[in-house]
């Protein structure tokens, strides 16, 4: 790996520059030929120490004391946090949240009316594998349900079979066009909705005081579901 750009970006920090060139260049050599290693050392860990040092920044501005790091992503930005808290004796706490993009978009669809709202809550959103399976399953629809469905629709083709772009519009507005579908949909997630509301009441995230839920996906679709979860269980209890 050619190093040379990235120790010119992170010599305007010479502090970082040292950290990433004691990582990259071990005592006993073994990670100099390590491609891995050497990305993590000059790029990975220099932007994920600089991003959490920013959310650390911000929730000091705004008088912010609690964080939550989304899992996965979260997880060593979790720890960079901690460590840093640890060292500059800040007083903020950091949890670590549990959650998944099925796990906060299935319980939203029990909030949906219209197939707007399905939309908006991402039902409809393409994937890798736009097959009709794995749609319904998202939509928390069983082997028996999805048969059902197939047949309200009349839908016959495998539903493992990745569907093109307009095979899989299509099938998307079959099911746009189907109220007692989309009903169905909803109130089999209510069980979800609820078990997760209740998960994010005993976490802390219904506190009466400003707090900051931190991610790193690349489309944001984690903490756009949370948002609207959150704003619903809020407007619920005005």
């Amino acid at each position: 790996m050619k190093t040379d750009k990235y120790r010119r970006l992170l010599s305007c920090c010479p502090s970082l520059l040292d950290a990433a060139d004691k990582t990259a260049n071990d005592k006993n050599g073994a990670l100099q030929n390590n491609v891995p290693a050497q990305v993590t050392a000059y790029v990975t860990a220099p932007v994920l120490f600089c991003y959490v040092c920013y959310i650390l920044d911000s929730v000091k501005k705004n008088n912010i004391n609690r964080i939550f790091f989304l899992s996965r992503d979260g997880y060593i930005l979790k720890q960079i946090a901690d460590i840093i808290i640890e060292r500059k004796k800040l007083k903020i706490q950091t949890s670590y949240l549990y959650v998944s993009r099925y796990s906060l978009r299935n319980a939203l669809y029990y909030k949906c009316e219209t197939a707007e709202d399905f939309e908006n809550a991402g039902l409809f959103t393409g994937y890798t594998l736009n097959s009709a399976k794995n749609f319904l399953k998202r939509a928390g629809l069983n082997d028996c349900q999805r048969i059902e469905v197939y047949k309200e629709i009349g839908f016959s083709d495998d539903e493992n079979k990745d569907l093109s772009d307009s095979e899989y519009s299509a099938f998307c507005e079959k099911i746009k066009n189907d109220p007692a579908l989309l009903c169905k949909i909803k109130n089999n997630s209510e069980n979800n909705y609820h078990n997760i509301m209740k998960y994010f009441e005993l976490s802390g995230l219904f506190e009466k005081r400003k707090i900051a839920v931190v991610d790193s996906g690349w489309m944001g679709t984690v903490p756009v579901s949370y948002t609207h979860l959150r704003a619903h269980e809020t407007l619920a209890n005005l």
